[in-house]
């Protein structure tokens, strides 16, 4: 039997945040943020592009893009 299950890609973008937030320490640091962006499904995976901006002067923002970032399901708590 086949089970097609609904996702909304907000949430999904919701728990991305979240994971990429905590796991990469930026809940300690002031004067950034992460945009998820470009949220797509896959069998067992979520993929996903993570800008990270990151503003170390008042009057400028440095952005970083990482494209086509893997989540699998189980990381996100999702099932497959």
């Amino acid at each position: 039997m086949n089970r097609h299950f609904y996702y909304d890609l907000q949430e999904i973008a919701e728990l991305i945040f979240d994971y990429e937030w905590f796991q990469s320490g930026l809940c300690n640091l002031s004067g950034t943020d992460i945009r998820v962006e470009n949220v797509r499904l896959g069998k067992n995976k979520v993929y996903c592009d993570i800008v990270f901006d990151i503003y170390d002067d008042p009057d400028e923002r440095r952005t970083e893009r990482y494209s086509d970032c893997t989540y699998p399901f189980k990381v996100l708590g999702l099932n497959p």
